[in-house]
């Protein structure tokens, strides 16, 4: 998909909804968030770092209400895949302060949701739980191409390890996929026409889209390259906030 393309899309989310302002059933918002990509390791040494550092994750959306219990959802986030890879020496002993993979070198790409959220009775005065899931795409905001370096080693705790040396090389795959989306959402309304939302949905990407890989040296044993392999196609956990504010004819 080129960025005309893409576009065109976001411009037929934005404004083919708003047909259905005469009927005061349209919302138009603000989504905030973070991304929790769970990426495919392949690691047969173990001293590759596997929490990977959670992404922001902001966009735009419109809401129909097509029904009292069906909803219909489109907008257009902008979000990160990372590029590079950290170890720490994963032996008895041996732990790491780190709690997340650092940010350090990363990919932007586009998350166009399309959503059908259904209205549950389940709730309490102004608070309700609803239910979501749709269809995402995504698409890379760079051209496919490839990229070498040198990872990094976590401090690791005690400080007497024998130290690692780590190569990699990162490789766009695809620029375009789809991943699947299904959850929950809590929202609390403010009168008639603003009400926001805690969402948490789980994402699964159909298609592979940036691979990490490379060999680490560990200085206790210089002749030894452990390879390694990294995966990422989408797929993650979502925890998002969300700002609606309804267009109702007065």
């Amino acid at each position: 998909m080129n960025s005309y393309k893409l576009i065109s899309v976001c411009l037929f989310v934005v404004f083919i909804p708003l047909a259905g302002y005469a009927q005061g059933k349209v919302s138009l918002g603000i989504d905030a968030g973070l991304r929790f990509e769970k990426a495919h390791f392949h690691d047969p040494k173990g001293y590759i770092f596997k929490r990977l550092n959670p992404n922001g994750t902001i966009g735009l959306t419109v809401n129909y209400a097509h029904t009292h219990t069906w909803e219909f959802e489109a907008g257009a986030y902008i979000s990160r895949f990372h590029r590079t890879s950290y170890a720490f020496y994963n032996e008895p002993g041996y732990t790491t302060l780190s709690r997340f993979h650092p940010q350090h070198s990363t990919s932007g790409f586009y998350q166009i949701p399309f959503r059908a959220i259904y209205k549950s009775n389940i709730g309490y005065k102004k608070f309700g739980i609803n239910f979501l899931g749709g269809i995402n795409l995504l698409h890379l905001k760079e051209h496919p191409h490839r990229s070498w370096g040198m990872g990094a080693q976590l401090i690791t705790i005690p400080l007497n390890d024998p130290g690692i040396s780590l190569f990699l090389d990162t490789e766009t795959l695809a620029r375009s996929s789809l991943s699947f989306e299904t959850g929950v959402e809590i929202r609390r309304e403010f009168g008639k026409r603003f009400y926001c939302a805690y969402r948490f949905t789980g994402l699964l990407g159909v298609r592979d889209l940036i691979r990490i890989d490379g060999h680490y040296i560990v200085g206790d044993m210089p002749d030894v390259e452990h390879e390694y392999e990294v995966l990422q196609r989408g797929t993650g956990f979502l925890h998002m906030l969300a700002l609606r504010y309804r267009l109702k004819r007065d």
